[in-house]
């Protein structure tokens, strides 16, 4: 096991770090390979990974479980409905 000490960013929305995660994927170019992966979730994410994001060694696997257990999808719908609730 090795420890490895990073900084992270913080936010006060969601949206405010999904909008960054766009900017710094486009904006580095390391992840192009990913970014060609279009339309294929897993390529993205195993690419991202190979790329060098994240500390996990097991990121990619974490992220397509989350992906393939339908957790996001309660997640988004949730929102979307709070988001209406409060139109």
């Amino acid at each position: 096991l090795q420890n490895q000490v990073s900084r992270f960013r913080a936010y006060d929305t969601p949206a405010q770090s999904f909008a960054d995660y766009v900017k710094f994927i486009h904006g580095n170019p390391r992840y192009q390979q990913a970014l060609a992966q279009a339309g294929d979730d897993q390529a993205f994410i195993r690419e991202i990974h190979r790329a060098g994001y994240a500390t996990d060694p097991r990121y990619a696997d974490k992220v397509l479980n989350i992906l393939n257990s339908g957790i996001l999808q309660r997640a988004l719908a949730g929102l979307d409905a709070g988001v209406s609730d409060h139109a």
